[in-house]
Parts: structure tokens; C-alpha cells; sequence
């Protein structure tokens, strides 16, 4: 009898312990859970900034991303057109769902069979685990393009750009988008000091770039008049050509150089078209190559002075197919690069010295149809004067150039962006020194 009453125990001791390993099991694979999504820059405390009126049409381009701090997370994937597809499978959920259910059948025939059923349960909790996001599965697919990501961030710095370079490092997995600023919104300069502050930030921006990375800039030429007489023409400035030479001080090389057209109209003040260029410091680690035309149409536009949405779209997939997860724009503006690098499934950093468009940048929402057909008029009204975001600071006047704004019909702007706040310096000026940091 006693012999009984010892076995009995043991069985109940056996049992007590795989239960507490099952426990721990489950404790170990929730703390895996909430480390991958650090890991992923994901914060249980900033919720996702949804802009939705159709529910329905929304759930067809993109799946709604959802926080789970148990055993199970999703996984969305971005592809070329920008649309998210759920990568759990409904037979993999159906497996597991049919996996667990057996188990526990088998628990209430049979209480030898415990740690067989705990061995089970444990497997099921691995292949829980494979479907987690590590940091593999956010690298960038580089034979079909397709990026597995929980969701992308955009931080804003309000600060000076140039400060702001001088301060921080670009990772190997980042790469620049930017448009430089006009001479017409450098103040207290004349021009041969802005073209010697455009050739200087220019080679500043290119040092930074690794052996992986690129940086892409989107500059206007523009025309300098006499001022004895308003009508005739005292310099041509090409920014392409200060770009290059920029570049060549900090050791970096042209891989292409795309002319982006904006109309046929004959314009006195500055040229009709814009230079895209792309540098990089060893071009030979590039192994993608750049197949879309030399010359196309820049696209609409969020303002006067902002880059077009069709060059932010070309600049944008070609950093994403050379392996970039993160744009970085010093000089955003109003964001036009930051959003679209959201639509196709990058991270995005932008920097500027206007309050004003730091604010423009962290509001602007784009979806894939939006940036084909955008009407900045209907962004201005459901964005600008929503909350009265436009703060008067020294922003310059945008210019009446109706040529450089595409009227088109009315559209919805979705995104599935989570937004950091705007962090903001109060006197860029007077900032202290900070350590050098990386930007992923």
C-alpha cells in the first residue's frame, strides 16, 4: 500500500514540474514576444494613427496591425504597390488551433500521457515562436522586393539640418532622399556664399554614406536677374553641377543622373525641370541596377517648393531594392518624402528648421492611389487648417506658381504609419553637443 501512495506521489510531483516548465515555457516565449517588438521600434504606449472613413475598402490594401503581448504576433508584408498582406497563414492557425484540441483529449483519457501532451504543447509554443519577427525577417528581400515589417515609424527633428548631420551617423541600412533649400530660403546669403554653403552641406551629406547606401538629391536650377535690368539673365546656377562637385570633395561617385520634367511652360526664375542624382561611395556594391527612364514627370506636388511624388516614388523603390529600410530627409519640408517612404514600407527621419513644416511632415498621409493622383488643396484643407498646424514662424511665403500644382479630384488619404512625436529643439542655434548615435 505504501508502495502505491509513493508512486502516486511521484506521478503527481512529475506532473507538478512539467506543468511549472510548460509555465515557463510561456513566461520565457511572452518576454521573446515583447523583446522582438522592441526590437522592431514598436512601443506598447504610441498607438498607430489609423485615418480611416471606409473600414471595408481600407481592410482590402491593408491589414490592420494589431499588439499582442501573448504567444502570437502578425507580420505584414509591404510589396511593390505598397499593400499589406497578413503572412499567418489561416492553415497554420488551423493546425495549431487542431493541435491543442487533441492534446486536450488526450489529457482527460489518459493522465499518464502528461508529458507527452506537455511535449506536444511545447511544440506547438515553437512554431508560435517561428512566427515571431526577429530581426532577419525585417531585412529586405533583395531577389523580389518584399519587406516583412510590424509597422514603420517617421521621426521629425526640428533643428538645423546641417547641425543635425554633424551630430549623427547613417547606418548601412539607411539611405538620403533630400532637396537642398533655394537661395530664396537661406536667408542672409548672397549667392556665392549659398553656393559654397549648397557644395559644402552636399559633400557633408555624401561622407556620411557607407559602402551600401546612397544618397539621392532633387535640385532646380535657377536664374539669377540683373539688377540693373529685371528682364535679363546675370547667372544660370545649376545645382546639378554643384551637387557633383560636392560629392567629389567627400569621395563619392555619380551611379545616375535623371532629368524630371514639371511642364512646357516657359519659366523666368528658374528652370523647368529638375536634376535627380544619385551618389554612392563604392558603386561597384551596388548589384541592382536602376531600369526606370532618364526622363519623366516629377508628379504632383504638397507645395510650390516640395520634391514631386512620382521622383519620391523612383528614389524611394531604388533605396529599397538596393536593401535601405530607412529614409533619411534633412531637409523634409512638408514631408512628401517621409510619407511616400511610409506607403512603400521604410522607415523615414526628417529633419527641418520650420516649425511649421515639421508639423506639415508629421501630418501629411499617403496611400499608393493618393500619390498617383494627389490634390493638395484637399491636403491643405484636411490637414493645415484642421487644427490650425500652420504655426507663423519664419517660414517664407510659398510661391503663386499654379504651373507646379496638379489639380485633380477629391481622395481619401490612408496610412498605416505609427507617428513618433516632434522632437523639437528650442534654440537650434545654442544646442548642446550630443554624442554621435546611429539612425537605423
Amino acid at each position: 500500500m505504501d508502495k502505491d501512495q509513493n508512486t502516486d506521489n511521484d506521478n503527481i510531483s512529475e506532473t507538478i514540474a512539467s506543468n511549472n516548465d510548460c509555465s515557463n515555457n510561456e513566461e520565457n516565449l511572452k518576454n521573446t514576444t515583447i523583446t522582438n517588438k522592441n526590437k522592431n521600434k514598436i512601443n506598447k504606449n504610441k498607438p498607430f494613427v489609423l485615418n480611416l472613413k471606409e473600414e471595408k475598402d481600407f481592410m482590402k490594401k491593408y491589414i490592420i496591425l494589431e499588439r499582442y503581448f501573448g504567444a502570437k504576433s502578425k507580420q505584414t508584408q509591404f510589396n511593390h504597390l505598397g499593400a499589406g498582406t497578413d503572412d499567418i497563414s489561416n492553415q497554420q492557425q488551423n493546425e495549431n488551433e487542431n493541435n491543442n484540441s487533441n492534446n486536450n483529449n488526450n489529457n482527460n483519457n489518459n493522465n499518464n500521457n502528461n508529458n507527452n501532451n506537455n511535449n506536444n504543447n511545447n511544440n506547438n509554443n515553437s512554431n508560435n515562436k517561428d512566427e515571431e519577427i526577429t530581426a532577419e525577417s525585417l531585412e529586405l528581400n533583395k531577389k523580389n522586393g518584399i519587406l516583412d515589417r510590424v509597422g514603420v515609424y517617421r521621426d521629425i527633428y526640428c533643428m538645423d539640418a546641417v547641425q543635425w548631420l554633424k551630430e549623427n551617423e547613417i547606418s548601412p541600412q539607411s539611405s538620403v532622399i533630400t532637396s537642398l533649400p533655394d537661395i530664396s530660403e537661406v536667408s542672409s546669403m548672397n549667392l556665392e556664399q549659398y553656393k559654397q554653403w549648397f557644395t559644402d552641406t552636399v559633400s557633408l551629406i555624401t561622407s556620411k554614406l557607407d559602402e551600401k547606401n546612397v544618397a539621392i538629391v532633387y535640385q532646380t536650377d535657377i536664374k539669377k536677374k540683373w539688377k540693373m535690368d529685371r528682364g535679363i539673365i546675370e547667372e544660370y546656377v545649376d545645382k546639378g553641377y554643384l551637387a557633383q562637385k560636392g560629392a567629389e570633395i567627400s569621395g563619392c561617385k555619380v551611379i545616375w543622373h535623371k532629368i524630371m520634367t514639371a511642364h512646357s511652360n516657359i519659366s523666368n526664375n528658374k528652370a523647368t525641370f529638375t536634376h535627380m542624382i544619385c551618389f554612392s561611395k563604392n558603386p561597384t556594391n551596388i548589384k541592382y541596377q536602376e531600369n526606370t527612364p532618364d526622363i519623366g514627370g516629377r508628379g504632383s506636388m504638397v507645395w510650390s517648393k516640395a520634391m514631386g511624388l512620382n521622383a519620391c516614388v523612383i528614389a524611394i523603390l531604388y533605396c529599397r531594392s538596393i536593401g535601405s529600410t530607412t529614409i533619411i530627409d534633412p531637409f523634409c519640408g512638408k514631408g512628401s518624402v517621409l510619407a511616400v517612404a511610409n506607403v512603400y514600407g521604410l522607415d523615414s527621419v526628417g529633419v527641418d528648421l520650420s516649425s511649421g513644416k515639421t508639423k506639415n511632415s508629421f501630418n501629411l498621409q499617403l496611400d499608393v492611389e493618393t500619390v498617383n493622383k494627389f490634390d493638395p488643396r484637399v491636403w491643405q484643407q484636411s490637414n493645415n487648417n484642421k487644427s490650425n498646424l500652420l504655426i507663423k514662424d519664419n517660414d517664407n511665403i510659398e510661391d503663386n506658381d499654379e504651373s507646379d500644382i496638379t489639380n485633380n479630384s477629391n481622395t481619401t488619404t490612408t496610412t498605416t504609419t505609427v507617428f513618433r512625436k516632434v522632437k523639437k529643439q528650442k534654440n537650434p542655434s545654442k544646442q548642446p553637443q550630443q554624442n554621435q548615435k546611429e539612425i537605423n
